[in-house]
C-alpha cells in the first residue's frame, strides 16, 4: 500500500496547512491541519494514492462522507467536506484531541474507565447505526 506523505507547512487545496501527522489506516492517513479560511484546526484524511483512482475506493470514500455527515452525536467525529488536490482525494473532519485508544489500552486501564469508554463507543455506534423499523405484519 502506498503511504501518504504530507510535509509540515504544505498547503492542500489552497486552504489547509499541514501541521502534523496523526495516524494511518487501511484507506489513508490523517493529518492535523489548519483551515486557513476559518482559522481552525481540523483533521484531514487523505486517501492512499494507490486507491485514489480506483472506482471502488472512491465510492467507499464518498459513501463514508455522506453517511458520516448525517450523524450528529458527541461520540462521533463530525465530517465536514470531501475534496481534491491534484491527485489527492481527502475529507476534512472534526479534530479530536486525546490519546489513541490503542495506546491507552496497551498501558492498561481500570475496569471502570474501560467500561466508560466502551459505553461511549456503543452510544456513538448506536447513533451511526440506528435500528430500522420492522416491516413484518401480524
Amino acid at each position: 500500500m502506498a503511504t501518504v506523505a504530507l510535509e509540515p507547512a504544505e498547503i492542500i487545496a489552497g486552504r489547509y496547512e499541514v501541521r502534523a501527522p496523526l495516524g494511518a489506516g487501511g484507506m489513508g492517513a490523517v493529518f492535523l491541519v489548519l483551515d486557513r479560511e476559518l482559522d481552525e484546526e481540523v483533521a484531514l484524511k487523505v486517501l492512499h494514492s494507490d486507491l485514489a483512482d480506483t472506482p471502488e475506493a472512491l465510492h467507499r470514500f464518498r459513501r463514508e462522507v455522506k453517511l458520516a455527515r448525517r450523524v450528529t452525536h458527541p461520540n462521533v467525529a463530525r465530517t465536514y467536506d470531501l475534496g481534491v488536490d491534484g491527485p489527492r482525494r481527502f475529507i476534512t473532519m472534526e479534530l479530536l484531541r486525546g490519546e489513541p485508544l490503542a495506546k491507552s489500552a496497551a498501558a492498561g486501564v481500570a475496569l471502570s474507565e474501560a467500561l466508560r469508554v466502551a459505553a461511549g463507543i456503543a452510544r456513538g455506534l448506536a447513533a451511526a447505526h440506528p435500528p430500522r423499523a420492522s416491516c413484518t405484519e401480524t
